[in-house]
């Protein structure tokens, strides 16, 4: 599970341009930020990210994890929209008054 929420936290730096933008939209310290990133590439034994201190590319390996990355999080926004909308339907049946 932490898994995901790296790769989740990995699509938001990668969409924010840099680790301040998305710590800030994620409620979370740079350090921390990157800390997860650090983390994650890790685990992965890649590099995801060049970083320098003006700005954050991509390598060809992110690149391609992010695709993935981005698309994971996609699914489960619209898999909560739906839930949302299912949740926010009537329930039961509709019976008319006039019968």
């Amino acid at each position: 599970m932490e898994q995901y929420k790296r790769m989740a936290l990995f699509a938001e730096v990668v969409t924010a341009g840099s680790l301040t933008s998305a710590a800030r939209k994620l409620g979370m310290t740079p350090s921390a930020v990157s800390q997860h990133l650090r983390a994650l590439e890790a685990d992965l034994s890649l590099s995801l990210l060049h970083r320098s201190t003006r700005k954050l590319t991509l390598t060809e390996a992110g690149a391609r994890y992010f695709e993935g990355c981005a698309a994971m999080v996609a699914a489960a926004r619209s898999a909560e929209q739906a839930l949302a909308r299912h949740r926010d339907e009537p329930q039961g049946n509709c019976v008319s008054p006039h019968r």
